[in-house]
């Protein structure tokens, strides 16, 4: 099982993107002079020297003399011939990189985030570049983050101004025939102020929901993490569904197969929330007749596993991969369907990959969806 983390924003960045290699023939002047420096400064030693040394043996007509003068400038020569081979490979070694480094930084400095610089030196340097090059990935992955963000913020507004238009003018409507008192009949009235109530509740629900969602999406929930008792805790959440849809007549039934004094590190009231807003989808779709909802728990191998299964069509397979996205609907007649806000599976992912859980979706042989969360369990005695 893979763990997610709060954000699992995690919108978590392909690395298959286009590098962009900084090669040395750039232009930094200052970089330049220094290298040109560099090289030129042992050969104008080298010609100080040749001169002085012609115009000692110039001006003296002693042989001995001369021959130490030869002798000196012989070793200052190869002297030199080791000092401008050692500048070499120093300004290959440190100023040709640090002419890549200037250039890499230009272009991260234009928001040229693919910038890379090429590995093509060993040492010290090497490791740098390549502390450059994890900076720059980093540049570049924060930067898809943000566009990514602004991209869904986008939609969001959008989803929102679809989602709350249609109430809005249902209500207006009723309003306006109410206001100009076309309709008279107190039976029909109260049927309007009720369509009204339910459009009103519906938006109620739908921003809280995307209070909740936002908050989620940008890290900004609270959680009260405690060790629950898996098996008290989800024994009272069962009963409260098993008598809130026995109302409805909705066959529920829990399975459990959890251990005494298993506990896990969580937040209830969230995981309630996350839990509630699946049997609730499963009812919502469930089977036109008899509709059945079955809750399987198992604890294994340090997780809790929950399965929700339903009677009812189950998911298209072409629909499975976004059943988790926000304002997804399987079936757009749905979308006229006061009882859903299009956020709760949404909601769901989160709140599961927030507790460093996983949820899935699939189809049952026998027809029907099966949804599937899996939390890892702490390990904790139980109090006697």
């Amino acid at each position: 099982m893979h763990k997610g983390n709060g954000n699992n924003r995690n919108f978590k960045y392909g690395r298959g993107h286009r590098q962009k290699h900084i090669h040395r023939h750039h232009k930094h002047a200052e970089f330049n002079r220094y290298r040109r420096v560099l090289h030129l400064m042992p050969l104008l030693i080298l010609a100080l020297i040749i001169m002085i040394a012609a115009l000692i043996y110039n001006g003296t007509g002693h042989e001995n003399f001369s021959n130490l003068i030869m002798g000196l400038f012989a070793f200052l020569l190869i002297k030199e011939i080791l000092q401008a081979l050692f500048f070499k490979r120093i300004s290959k070694r440190f100023i040709d990189p640090l002419i890549q480094l200037k250039s890499g930084f230009d272009d991260i400095a234009k928001g040229n985030y693919d910038t890379r610089v090429e590995l093509a030196f060993h040492g010290d340097m090497r490791q740098i570049f390549h502390s450059f090059n994890d900076m720059a990935s980093k540049l570049e992955e924060n930067e898809k983050l943000k566009k990514q963000y602004e991209e869904n913020r986008k939609l969001l507004i959008a989803n929102i101004s679809h989602d709350l238009k249609t109430p809005i003018t249902t209500v207006q409507g009723y309003l306006e025939v109410m206001d100009e008192g076309v309709v008279t009949d107190p039976e029909k009235i109260k049927s309007y102020i009720h369509v009204m109530q339910n459009n009103t509740e519906y938006m109620n629900r739908l921003i809280d929901d995307l209070f909740l969602f936002s908050k989620l999406d940008i890290d900004q929930v609270q959680f009260d993490f405690v060790d629950v008792n898996v098996k008290a805790f989800l024994l009272d959440m069962m009963e409260e569904f098993e008598l809130t849809l026995s109302d409805s007549d909705i066959k529920f039934s829990y399975t459990d197969h959890i251990q005494v004094g298993e506990f896990l590190y969580g937040d209830g009231k969230k995981l309630h929330r996350a839990i509630r807003n699946i049997v609730e989808n499963a009812v919502k779709y469930g089977g036109t007749h008899q509709s059945k909802v079955d809750v399987e728990a198992s604890t294994a191998a340090g997780y809790l596993t929950l399965q929700f299964r339903d009677n009812g069509p189950g998911i298209p397979d072409d629909k499975l991969a976004n059943i988790f996205d926000r304002f997804f609907r399987v079936d757009d007649e749905r979308t006229k369907n006061l009882s859903s806000t299009g956020l709760g599976l949404a909601i769901t992912k989160e709140l599961i990959t927030a507790h460093d859980g996983l949820i899935t979706a699939g189809n049952l042989h026998e027809g029907g969806a099966v949804f599937v969360i899996q939390l890892p369990l702490s390990k904790k005695e139980e109090l006697s």
